[in-house]
């Protein structure tokens, strides 16, 4: 899937039996990390959940979020220290949508947990 944003790029999309798995790679160099932050580059939260949301709208089209039912940042992402994180969501077919859960990692570390609903 190629998405709108420059500040990351998905790739290695595979769709499981139970969902979706990406890498994700974050351009340390994208205007977006100038000011957040000058010469330290944190990725803000609110990238971290849109890149998920981008995935899940991209695989499963026509659905798009209705509500992140819980959201937990664990870990401060710097795509200087760590350019390529892994997304693993798991995917449950509803009457109504479907139930996201997954999280945001690399080997060592997990930066993002997360569920929603989509419809």
């Amino acid at each position: 899937m190629k998405n709108s944003r420059s500040f990351y790029q998905s790739r290695g999309i595979t769709k499981t039996e139970s969902g979706i798995e990406a890498e994700l790679l974050f351009d340390a160099g994208h205007d977006l990390y100038r000011g957040h932050f000058p010469n330290n580059p944190i990725t803000p939260g609110v990238c971290l959940i849109q890149s998920l949301n981008d995935l899940i709208e991209g695989e499963y089209q026509g659905k798009q979020i209705a509500e992140i039912r819980k959201c937990k940042f664990t870990a401060i992402h710097n795509p200087n220290e760590v350019p390529v994180v892994t997304a693993k969501l798991k995917v449950v077919e509803l009457e109504y949508g479907i139930r996201v859960s997954g999280d945001v990692s690399d080997s060592n570390q997990t930066f993002l947990k997360y569920q929603a609903t989509f419809k």
